[in-house]
């Protein structure tokens, strides 16, 4: 993990417990994180977590059902995000570095 995110940002939907489950994994290897590791919400918008639960159902719908692996689950999200950004540049919004919400 370390190798393929050094200094990026690993965006995880269940932070509070996905975290210390990493951290912990690093201590027993005696590792140090070489990447960060956030809370999804930090780059969803309002309008991605009202129609988030939609979308995903969408999702695995789409790539059919899989078991309740870390990795497939992983790539649930990251498709479900990457509908919902697809979804906005649709109805001509696309969010961009200068896009915030005061």
């Amino acid at each position: 993990m370390n190798a393929l995110l050094k200094g990026e940002t690993l965006y995880s939907d269940g932070w509070t417990v996905d975290y210390p489950w990493i951290r912990t994994l690093f201590q027993a290897g005696r590792e140090d994180i070489t990447f960060r590791v956030s809370a999804l919400e930090m780059v969803l918008k309002e309008e991605d977590f009202l129609s988030w639960d939609k979308t995903k159902a969408m999702v695995r719908e789409k790539i059919g059902a899989g078991r309740h692996r870390a990795s497939w689950d992983a790539r649930v999200i990251q498709e479900t995000f990457l509908e919902l950004q697809s979804q906005k540049k649709k109805v001509g919004f696309a969010p961009t570095e200068n896009t915030f919400v005061d």
